[in-house]
């Protein structure tokens, strides 16, 4: 089913208006049936009347006729048959798609709102609850894990397994926006902090993370790697990426935003929609209505250990994983069919289920 509603044109509610507090539940697309035989919240689903109840109305009818000197009335019309079961669910009906905005004024640069994107339904209250994330398995590609949310994991400690786990990312991705997120060791002194090297790249579409341990891989940036992050094809999105992963990134291989053919900043982007002053957590539990606290314990750990604990792959992964969903949330927000301020008029335009052909 498709929802479609055009953004108000008039531009002193554009300039005027103030950002809305968004409601980015999934109970947006619920629809609401009402009418003599059901009401239900899933027009799938029709609660009939009872078979005693309708004969019980059907005799009051006749003999209201009789008395009357009427004729008899008509036979009640059959049951209305069964609804037909549900069709297998798919990772599709859990998206909500979110057209490219074409009510932004053009400008040079491009625009973050200038794509489509999909935004898929995570349970982030289990996945940031728990803490722990079982091992599926140990395979050459890389080990695999499973955290809670349904959110899948490969850690790539072997540059040969890596080709392997980005097509498998490629794969994965259901639109253009790769999440992109650097651990290293922690640095205490300012001649350790020249030396320290990214040790953990996490790169996250929106149904997989790949967690890239740079440190066992040499000190030359694979290339496979570099063509993946190069691609003209893909948004990378980051938080705050020109500060100290920018740094990191170039003292440790030369290379930073100047490899990315694409990039938004999740904090850039939630600033131009009123959010000033908040880092990932705050954004999140804004947005997401989630508490993604992290551990100080786990963020000054040893990324560059012999082994990664459950802890380290859970927080890390999740980081990627959140810094991707707050950019689609972000443009569901900016293209969602909320009321404007000032006249009263819908916004935006979204389709759930799927794009328009």
């Amino acid at each position: 089913m498709g929802l479609a509603v055009e953004r108000c044109p008039s531009p002193a509610c554009a300039t005027s208006a103030g950002a809305p507090t968004p409601d980015l539940s999934c109970d947006e697309a619920s629809i609401h049936c009402y009418n003599d035989e059901a009401i239900s919240c899933d027009p799938s689903v029709r609660r009939l009347k009872s078979q005693k109840r309708r004969a019980a109305e059907a005799r009051l009818a006749e003999r209201a006729c009789v008395l009357m000197g009427l004729a008899a009335p008509p036979s009640p019309a059959p049951p209305l048959p069964c609804p037909p079961l549900p069709a297998p669910h798919s990772a599709a009906d859990d998206e909500v798609c979110v057209l490219a905005c074409s009510d932004c004024p053009p400008v040079a640069a491009p625009l973050w709102c200038g794509m489509d994107v999909k935004l898929p339904a995570i349970d982030w209250a289990a996945a940031f609850a728990s803490r722990h994330s079982p091992l599926i398995s140990d395979a050459p590609t890389g080990a695999s894990y499973l955290l809670p949310g349904a959110l899948p994991v490969i850690l790539v400690e072997q540059a040969s397994a890596l080709p392997q786990a980005l097509e498998a990312l490629r794969a994965s991705m259901r639109d253009e926006v790769l999440g992109i997120d650097l651990e290293w060791r922690p640095c205490f002194t300012a001649s350790a902090a020249e030396g320290s090297r990214v040790a953990l790249m996490q790169l996250a579409s929106s149904h997989l993370c790949v967690l890239v341990r740079l440190c066992c891989m040499g000190k030359t940036f694979p290339h496979c790697l570099r063509s993946l992050l190069s691609d003209p094809s893909l948004v990378i999105v980051g938080y705050a990426w020109d500060g100290a992963d920018e740094k990191r990134m170039q003292c440790s291989y030369g290379l930073g935003r100047n490899l990315f053919q694409r990039y938004f900043d999740v904090q850039a982007v939630s600033e131009s929609l009123g959010y000033h002053g908040l880092g990932l957590i705050s954004l999140a539990r804004r947005v997401l209505q989630c508490d993604a606290s992290k551990s100080k314990r786990i963020t000054m750990s040893n990324w560059e250990a012999r082994k990664l604990g459950c802890s380290q792959i859970r927080y890390a992964a999740l980081d990627a994983y959140l810094t991707g969903h707050l950019f689609r949330s972000l443009r569901l927000w900016h293209g969602s069919p909320s009321a404007c301020l000032t006249c009263a008029s819908a916004l935006g335009k979204v389709w759930y289920g799927s794009f328009p052909a």
